[in-house]
C-alpha cells in the first residue's frame, strides 16, 4: 500500500516446463472453468466462476499476455450473474495461443468485504516472445574486441620490458646513457 492509501494488488504467474492443471488456490473461488493455470486445447468463449459465497458488484478484466511481461491486450467481456455465487464471463472465441488472465473485483453480499483474485489459463502453449532473448552476437563481438585490444597492449608492454632487460634502449641506442649525457652539459 503506497503513501496515498490506494491498495495495489497483482499476480506474477510463471511456468516451469509444462504447465500444471490446478484448481485455483484462491479461497474466494470454489471452482472455475477453465481452472487456474489450466491448459486448454480448444478455444473457449465463456468462463464460469463460482465464488465461495454470494457476491455483488462483480467486475472482471480479461487480458492476453503478449509474452514480454509488459504488454497485455484487453479483451472485452460480458457478465451474467446466473446465481448469487456464480458469474458467467462471455467473450469472443479466443484465437491466439498463449496466456490469458481473468482477474476479478467483487464484494461479498452479506459482509460487504471486497475480494480480488485472478484465474490464469493457457490456450495451447504459454505466451512467449522469441525476440526477448539475450543479444549474444553483438555481446560476443564486443567481448572479442576488448580481449584483442587488451592482448595487443599487453604484448607491446612485454616487448618494452624485454628490451629494457636486454639493455637495449627503446630509442635504438642513439641517445646514450642519460647520466653521461647530463655530465657533458655545462652551465
Amino acid at each position: 500500500m503506497p503513501s496515498d492509501g490506494h491498495v495495489i494488488t497483482g499476480a506474477i504467474g510463471f511456468v516451469f516446463g509444462a504447465p500444471t492443471v490446478l484448481v485455483s488456490d484462491d479461497p474466494n473461488v470454489i471452482s472455475s472453468s477453465p481452472f487456474a493455470r489450466e491448459t486448454i486445447d480448444d478455444a473457449v468463449d465463456r468462463v464460469e466462476v463460482e465464488f465461495a459465497a454470494a457476491v455483488e458488484n462483480v467486475r472482471f478484466n480479461f487480458l492476453y499476455d503478449e509474452g514480454d511481461g509488459e504488454r497485455f491486450t484487453p479483451i472485452p467481456v460480458e457478465l451474467e450473474q446466473t446465481a448469487d455465487d456464480v458469474v458467467v464471463v462471455s467473450f469472443d472465441e479466443l484465437e491466439r495461443d498463449g496466456t490469458y488472465l481473468l482477474s476479478y473485483l467483487a464484494r461479498y453480499a452479506q459482509s460487504d468485504e471486497e475480494i480480488t483474485g485472478d484465474i490464469p489459463f493457457f490456450l495451447g502453449a504459454p505466451s512467449t516472445e522469441s525476440d526477448s532473448s539475450f543479444p549474444w552476437l553483438p555481446f560476443v563481438a564486443v567481448a572479442a574486441l576488448i580481449v584483442a585490444v587488451g592482448s595487443w597492449f599487453s604484448w607491446r608492454r612485454m616487448l618494452v620490458v624485454d628490451d629494457e632487460a636486454d639493455g637495449d634502449d627503446s630509442d635504438g641506442g642513439s641517445a646514450g646513457d642519460v647520466d653521461q649525457d647530463l655530465s657533458d652539459v655545462r652551465v
